[in-house]
Formats: C-alpha cells, sequence, structure tokens
C-alpha cells in the first residue's frame, strides 16, 4: 500500500490509502491534539513493515508526530516548537534496521533541535540537541547495512551542516566538526541535502550537495 498524507486547511491533515488498484475514497482525518490548522507534513516509512511515522506542523508552530501501523494513526507524541513561522524545521527516518525511526524539529528560539525516537512501542522522551543556531530546514537520511542517520541542515544564520546519529547518540557539535558552509544561500528554504553513498570503496560516505551564496557546491565525509 501507499499512503498519502496531506494538509487541508484545517487542524487534522488529511490521509488516503492506494492498495494499488483503487485509493480510498474521500480522505480521513489524521486526528491531532493541536487546534491550529495544518501546514507542513514529512513522512518516513520502517523498511520491516508497514509501520509510517508522520510529524505534522501546524499554524501556532507546534510539532505532533503519530505512527500508523498498517490500518490505523495512534500513539501521539507533541514536541519542539518554530520561532520562524514560515520554515518547516521537521526530519524524520527510520534506522536501516526498522528498529527505531527519529524524529527532529526545531526547539523554538533554542540553537538546536530537539528529537526523539519511536522503537514499535512507545517514544522516547524528547531531548535537546545543540547546534549552532536554530534549526530551520533539514532532511534525515539512513545509512545502509548500520544504523547511523545523517542531518543535513540549514540553520538560523544560514549555516549549511551536518550531524550523525550513531545509533545510539548524536554526535557532538562542534562548529569547526559541524558546519560544512557559513554562506548558505538563505535560511527561507531548504538549500541543502545529504545522501550515504553504498558503492565498493566508498559505502558509508556521506554526499552533501549545497547551494551558497556563490554557487552550487559539494563536500564529502569519508567516515
Amino acid at each position: 500500500d501507499a499512503l498519502i498524507v496531506y494538509c487541508d486547511g484545517d487542524a487534522d491533515p488529511s490521509y488516503q490509502v492506494w492498495n494499488g488498484t483503487t485509493w480510498t475514497p474521500g480522505g480521513s482525518s489524521v486526528n491531532l491534539a493541536s487546534a491550529n490548522n495544518c501546514e507542513y507534513v514529512k513522512l518516513a516509512s520502517n523498511p520491516t513493515s508497514d509501520e509510517i511515522v508522520l510529524v505534522s506542523r501546524d499554524t501556532g508552530a507546534g510539532y505532533e508526530a503519530q505512527v500508523w501501523n498498517g490500518s490505523s494513526w495512534a500513539n501521539s507524541r507533541t514536541l519542539g516548537s518554530m520561532s520562524d513561522v514560515a520554515h518547516e524545521g521537521i526530519g524524520v527516518e527510520y534506522e536501516e534496521s526498522g528498529n527505531q525511526a527519529m524524529v527532529v524539529v526545531s526547539n523554538g528560539g533554542t540553537s538546536g533541535f530537539v528529537w526523539t525516537t519511536w522503537d514499535g512501542l512507545s517514544w522516547s522522551v524528547p531531548t535537546p540537541q545543540a547546534l549552532g543556531d536554530d534549526f530551520e530546514w533539514g532532511r534525515l537520511r539512513a545509512d545502509v547495512g548500520t544504523d547511523k542517520l545523517a542531518l543535513c541542515y540549514i540553520d538560523q544564520d544560514a549555516d549549511v551542516g551536518t550531524l550523525v546519529w550513531d545509533g545510539n547518540s548524536w554526535a557532538t557539535y562542534s562548529a569547526a566538526a559541524n558546519e560544512r558552509d557559513t554562506i548558505g544561500n538563505a535560511n527561507t528554504g531548504r538549500a541543502a541535502d545529504c545522501a550515504y553513498e553504498t558503492t565498493a570503496g566508498r559505502d558509508g560516505y556521506l554526499m552533501l550537495p549545497y547551494s551558497d551564496t556563490a554557487a552550487a557546491q559539494y563536500q564529502y565525509f569519508n567516515g
């Protein structure tokens, strides 16, 4: 099955399921805790099951995660907030093993983000993680063959950076180690993405293409 979730002008996003032949009619609602209208949504699917995690952000700049078990939504977790309401500030991805889903969202005016994991039974306590400035836009990417995750991001002062989850904890942030460019194109959009390579001799390399105020650039991390 394929699942689509979309904001449609009220507090609760709607969803439909494609079963290979037809879409479920009309669109049912994902019941969120917030009374504010849905504005952003992002999904990640478990590579080993029918489980999918949804992270949404409302017009009041609050975040909520819910879990799709293959037939229904449950297990809500609210966390974080966005100080700049025009920005998304969401990352969500499963580890390659499927053992955990990682959710990262903006942490208000705090320099960094707040994160929580879903282990198939419960959410971990939301925990702050430092960055050089507020987390504004980002993508989480999984490393094939390990439970590493990489967050590639742009922060409030338009620094482009990466931070790695090793399967148990986030790396300790430092500007020298984690900021790849201090003149990202702008913090008004996601001017960076990343992916792990899988070919022989470069398996596990992290590739980061991004835009700064000069040109399209790329860097890679060889581990």
